[in-house]
């Protein structure tokens, strides 16, 4: 044990709950250790350097009944105003409905449903009657609310961040050994995942403490990664599909795609100037049956089942390889495939068991196959299968529905062990393989706990056409959630349509993620080229802030979508610090707000700082604030910049202008692109100068 940590078997509980055989066992526990006839349930906390960690373990006579414990937390009763991300559904009346209406409608040309999206409030959270209800919800994506008490946290609950006091303590439920656990209004449930009567000692939560809220996150995730197998971001690899533009067939055809449908978009698009670097075959590729599932109170239930790794022919008749072959004709670098991690939506045939020569785990419940549950069975099946796309010419993979481990293990296995295995294998087996992965329907701690080499996930619900009132609730989920999860991946805040009513608050959105960038537009003629040329530099290249953007403190512990502030993302372009401003308001009306330099997340120089507006083009000295008023959807992007003198901001045209030139020195700089250089002086005086890709101009030189 080296010196960066410390373990005791103390931590404050006011209470540990479980039931065995019938009976309900609730004691007060004496240090933090509950001795009773039945065996020994113990509780440690480890220090680290940046926070604490609190595991438990127990060994018993009898079985825990339904592998549940409940550890009440006496420190969560201090904590004042908050934010949480919880598994529950957010508004779940809304989005079945929007899909139906936009995704599976009017995006892909299909008759618009008469049938009206409610209007979300983003006060409603889905009531699960027990876990089971809970797991029929597909809890996959984590939603952001407030708290202004501990009474007020709701259940499934993985991430917060609260005011104790002067200080800040963030906290994060953790998947680890055997167990997966979640925090609540008392405390943290801890679910086994069957019944057991002994457990080695398990990872349930950290936590971590400091007067800056984002140091206390910051600290969090490292503790976090001290306890898990997951790493730090910046610890991992640059996923490949970070620099360029990319397309997604997804909301351009949904399951109908075919080979010549992609081919046709992204040769249109080429004919229009816009450079498609990375493209992904969405889910419809597959060769595949339908089989019908019994499920109390979900009548007619058919689940989709792989029969065979090999495409529809019908839809790519001359296979994988030859469509692979002719999309990287067009100029495309890196193609990927989507898949589920159990291969399909409702597993796999014994076809595919053959054709991968892979044993596999045959599900009661649905009759199909799914990946093994034990890390050399998982393993062998995902080698056969990466080979195989390896060979094909794919370079990457987007393998969705990653929380269906939990359900398809549920009352049969460790679900923390189950959980790991096969994660570790999905990555070994691609990695290897030299394929990477984009991780989606994985915001469950089971799944980026394990995140150890994958460096990119989906961290919000899909993005739905054409919705304004989803456009909304894209840009909160994608915001609150990042603020967390980017200390572990780079954020995918998923595709998005370039003639969509929102597109350019959602371009913004993309260029401040830090994350990929892509389209999936259906309707060429319609593509919003200008945008477009507004995220990309002639190269190719997609410009980005320097590192994930995240919410301002002023509203950390406001809901944008109610309390009439405007969203406000900070990070740094090329070094220059740089707000995003929307207007995500529920009410449909113009707001006002302001910005202020102690807001921001990181420490700026106060001296003669001036700004810039990107999409007004106009700017000025800053004096204590920046006054912004928005229409609804509407978004602005600011520079802000401490001037001695005269100072090249960056190219006009870009949503992040100093993206578009390299700095030399402060007064000397190389242009990317051709077009109007951004000048700005001291005083918040603002010129132009035209300038021409590669040309290297000294401002200085220039004033003598």
């Amino acid at each position: 044990m080296d010196d960066s940590f410390f373990e005791k078997e103390c931590f404050p509980l006011n209470y540990i709950m479980f039931k065995s055989e019938g009976r309900e066992y609730r004691s007060v526990p004496e240090r933090d250790k509950v001795s009773s006839d039945i065996g020994v349930l113990k509780v440690y906390r480890t220090d680290f350097k940046e926070g604490y960690a609190v595991a438990f373990d127990f060994d018993l006579k009898q079985a825990i009944d339904e592998g549940i414990v409940v550890l009440g937390l006496e420190c969560l009763k201090k904590l004042q105003n908050g934010l949480g991300l919880t598994l529950l559904r957010n508004d779940p009346e809304a989005y079945p409905v929007a899909f139906k209406v936009y995704t599976f409608g009017k995006a892909i040309g299909k008759a618009v449903s008469e049938e009206a999206v409610p209007k979300p409030s983003y006060t409603v959270f889905q009531k699960p009657t027990d876990h089971l209800d809970f797991l029929r919800s597909t809890p996959c994506w984590l939603h952001p609310y407030w708290f202004k008490s501990s009474s007020e946290i709701l259940p499934y609950t993985t991430f917060l961040l609260a005011q104790v006091g002067p200080r800040y303590i963030s906290m994060a439920s953790v998947s680890s050994s055997c167990t997966i656990s979640y925090i609540t209004s008392e405390g943290i449930k801890v679910f086994i995942g069957k019944e057991a009567n002994r457990i080695s000692k398990s990872w349930v939560l950290v936590a971590a403490e400091d007067d800056d809220p984002y140091r206390a996150i910051e600290k969090l995730m490292k503790v976090f990664t001290r306890v898990t197998c997951s790493k730090l971001r910046d610890e991992k690899h640059r996923p490949l599909i970070m620099d360029g533009l990319g397309w997604c067939s997804w909301n351009a055809f949904t399951t109908d795609v075919t080979a010549e449908g992609i081919i046709s978009i992204i040769t249109k698009l080429k004919r229009r100037g816009i450079k498609v670097k990375w493209m992904i075959v969405d889910d419809g590729w597959q060769n595949e049956i339908t089989t019908h599932v019994k499920v109390s109170g979900i009548p007619g239930w058919m689940v989709r089942v792989l029969d065979s790794i090999k495409p529809d022919e019908k839809k790519f008749p001359n296979g994988f390889s030859g469509f692979v072959q002719q999309i990287k004709s067009t100029g495309v670098d890196f193609v990927g495939l989507w898949h589920t991690l159990n291969l399909h939506w409702g597993g796999f045939s014994e076809n595919v068991c053959k054709e991968l020569d892979a044993e596999a785990f045959l599900n009661p419940f649905t009759n199909t196959y799914q990946p093994p549950l034990d890390l050399i069975g998982a393993l062998k099946l995902y080698k056969a299968f990466a080979s195989y796309l390896e060979n094909e010419g794919f370079d990457f993979v987007k393998v969705d529905n990653q929380w269906v481990i939990h359900p398809l293990t549920y009352g049969s296995a460790f679900l923390g062990s189950a959980s790991s295995a096969v994660e570790k294998a999905l990555q070994l087996a691609f990695s290897h393989k030299g394929l990477d992965i984009l991780n989606c329907m994985s915001m469950a701690p089971e799944n980026y706990s394990n995140y150890f080499w994958s460096n990119i996930m989906r961290i919000s619900e899909d993005y739905v056409p054409f919705w304004r009132d989803g456009a909304k609730l894209h840009a909160i989920y994608n915001a609150y959630n990042t603020l967390f999860l980017n200390h572990i991946i780079y954020p995918d805040y998923d595709m998005w349509i370039t003639y969509d009513e929102a597109s350019r608050l959602h371009a913004v959105l993309r260029a401040f993620s830090g994350g990929p960038v892509y389209i999936t537009d259906r309707e060429v003629e319609k593509t919003d080229v200008e945008l477009l040329n507004m995220l990309t530099l002639p190269n190719g290249e997609v410009i980005r802030v320097d590192f994930p953007a995240i919410p301002t403190r002023d509203i950390l512990f406001e809901n944008p979508y109610i309390s009439d502030k405007l969203l406000k993302l900070a990070s740094r372009a090329n070094g220059v610090p740089v707000i995003a401003v929307f207007n995500v308001s529920r009410e449909d009306k113009e707001l006002e707000d302001v910005i202020k330099l102690d807001q921001l997340p990181f420490v700026v120089d106060k001296e003669n700082v001036v700004y810039y507006m990107v999409f007004a083009r106009k700017g000025g000295k800053l004096d204590h604030e920046i006054k912004l008023k928005l229409k609804p959807l509407d978004c602005e992007v600011v520079l802000l910049k401490s001037v001695k003198d005269k100072h090249p901001l960056g190219l006009e045209g870009f949503i992040l202008p100093p993206c578009a030139i390299s700095y030399v020195t402060s007064s000397i700089i190389m242009s990317k692109a051709s077009g109007k250089l951004i000048i700005i002086d001291s005083n918040g005086k603002i010129s132009f100068r035209n300038i021409k890709q590669d040309e290297v101009i000294d401002l200085e030189a220039s004033s003598s």
